[in-house]
């Protein structure tokens, strides 16, 4: 549709009214801007958001609440707004093509309206090889990139500028004691079950039988009446990633129908060509390949959301940098307490441990960020994974920053927490795989311990309150007390993947990767030591812990570069 200097295709939303155009992807909760504005709530949240726009301008998206992506634009001046939620829940991306900005809710989708498809951006290919994380918000089509989590486009007859929205804000914590604050967890990891049900018409729950999917379980069920039914995958053989036995026990104590699927070794390479073909960039994550039986499972029984455990870790994670706060301000009795309740230190802390503790998370932290970031690059000249050629490593190197949130005001933990559970969630594109595996077989996939409001609940309690030598998350092991079975609230142990990861690549892509890197693209080879990768294939051979994650993304990376030129990718 054409709206003044405004060309939109999107999915049919309902109509703003004459003088505006508002389209808006996902579930957005315009109650607040309702009140504000004096409309009924009830009212499309399209038409609720023009109104707003028309009354308070850009003002506009603080108001609105829950995951959206959103345009909004006023056809009698000829300007609007483009803005994504806090969360990262619902995606958009922008280029410049010819004078104009062109924005999609995929990459592909603007690679279809683009006159010629981008080349790939060397350093975004550097760090997605290593796998690490970017703060740039870059793809890997030179040109294209992501709009950040909570911010926003103002959109005028003379062009645009990009804002940001939302941010968090420190708040000094209240006041609770550690059972009162367990209640509040608990109350709000309910809450946020119930808002990623709604509108659901057959829900289910991804499965392990680890505390986070097993809270998400435990609350989903008693908020959906019982329909919930659960996913879960087992390893029979593998028992470094099987947690049968756990979920079992969830499945027991709760009372609520799993359905099971016990894996029997897939290719983790054509999992991956399966999903750059649906999307035209690779996966983020190998471990597709692994769940894939499951969902092609759920989506045959007519499950339309999922929802995960997702962000449960860093959600109910320790809050570290305490020690840091505590050291500059001098109170070193109370930093060495908590030096010794850190997770996994146990009753008698070697003194070894705890020089690292306070290394690491006490004095590292206070070196200013003028400071740090030249130490930072000095250090990483050359470092990098040994199959990473020194071009590539120092690329990747360079956009990879772990020491960002030292940017942020307030205090050490909160900061190193806030940014932890909004941009750095995004850097790792964790949203954007789990929406695109999803969407990928037919469901939507949902996360509530990554719901807003849970979030700002973990932002305002004491950090103290996180700390345990013997277990990790005690704030979530207590809120779940009664709710789930003492086998899964005790359990500290976590699955690992690696192994599966490298067995499966050992028994169905040796031979097809061998022959993807005989002759692998210019690309490929500039940034990887080609040889050293396909030493890692050979039985017997010298190669890190996580080899088989590398492996599979030097053959993933030659795939995606072979499908930009129409070339079959194996």
């Amino acid at each position: 549709m054409a709206a003044g200097a405004l060309t939109v295709a999107w999915t049919p939303q309902s109509p703003a009214g004459e003088g505006s155009l508002c389209l808006v992807d996902g579930r957005p909760r315009v109650e607040r801007l309702a009140r504000r504005l004096g409309v009924e709530p009830d009212r499309p949240a399209e038409a609720v958001i023009a109104a707003g726009y028309a009354r308070l301008g850009d003002a506009v998206v603080e108001d609105v609440e829950g995951p959206f992506t959103l345009l909004v634009w006023d056809r009698t001046v000829r300007q609007g707004l483009l803005a994504r939620d806090r969360s990262g829940d619902r995606p958009l991306f922008l280029t410049e093509s010819d004078g104009g900005l062109l924005f999609a809710s995929e990459v592909r989708n603007l690679l279809a309206a683009l006159r010629r498809r981008p080349a790939p951006d060397g350093e975004a290919m550097s760090q997605w090889l290593a796998g690490t994380s970017s703060r740039s918000n870059r793809t890997l089509y030179e040109g294209i990139r992501r709009l950040p989590l909570g911010h926003a486009v103002t959109l005028t007859p003379a062009g645009w500028s990009q804002w940001r929205h939302w941010r968090p804000v420190y708040v000094a914590p209240r006041e609770v004691s550690f059972d009162d604050a367990a209640r509040a967890v608990r109350e709000a990891v309910s809450a946020a079950a119930e808002r990623a049900l709604e509108g659901a018409r057959r829900p289910a729950v991804m499965l392990s039988g680890g505390l986070d999917s097993a809270t998400v379980a435990a609350t989903a069920s008693a908020s959906a009446g019982g329909r919930v039914t659960a996913y879960s995958g087992t390893f029979p053989g593998e028992p470094a990633a099987d947690e049968s036995a756990r979920i079992a026990e969830v499945r027991d104590w709760l009372g609520i129908p799993v359905v099971e699927h016990a894996f029997a070794g897939e290719s983790p390479l054509a999992a991956s060509v399966e999903f750059m073909k649906a999307w035209e960039v690779p996966s983020d994550s190998p471990n597709i390949f692994i769940w894939r039986p499951l969902m092609r499972r759920a989506v045959a029984d007519g499950v339309d959301v999922m929802l995960d455990g997702e962000g449960g870790d860093e959600l109910f994670g320790c809050a570290r940098y305490l020690l840091a706060d505590l050291l500059r301000g001098g109170r070193l009795r109370a930093a060495m307490r908590i030096a010794r309740s850190l997770p996994g230190m146990g009753e008698k802390p070697h003194p070894v441990w705890l020089w690292r503790a306070f290394t690491k998370y006490g004095i590292r932290p206070l070196i200013p960020r003028a400071v740090h970031e030249p130490m930072r690059r000095a250090r990483s000249r050359s470092r990098g994974p040994d199959w990473l050629k020194t071009e590539a490593a120092a690329s990747h190197r360079k956009g990879h920053d772990s020491w960002a949130w030292k940017l942020r005001e307030g205090p050490r933990w909160w900061a190193e927490l806030a940014d932890t559970l909004t941009d750095w969630s995004e850097a790792i594109g964790a949203p954007d795989q789990f929406r695109r595996d999803g969407a990928m077989y037919g469901f939507e996939q949902r996360h509530p311990l990554r719901d807003p409001e849970l979030v700002d609940l973990m932002l305002s309690l004491p950090p103290h309150l996180s700390f345990d030598p013997e277990l990790d998350r005690p704030l979530a092991r207590r809120a779940m007390r009664d709710l789930l079975p003492p086998a899964v609230l005790d359990n500290v142990e976590k699955p690992v993947f690696n192994p599966l990861l490298a067995s499966c690549i050992g028994a169905h892509d040796r031979d097809r990767i061998r022959g993807l890197l005989e002759k692998p693209h210019p690309e490929l080879a500039r940034r990887v030591d080609v040889e050293r990768a396909r030493a890692m294939l050979e039985p017997g051979a010298s190669r890190p812990v996580d080899w088989g994650a590398a492996v599979w993304r030097t053959a993933s990376l030659e795939c995606w570069l072979r499908l930009q030129e129409g070339r079959a990718p194996v």
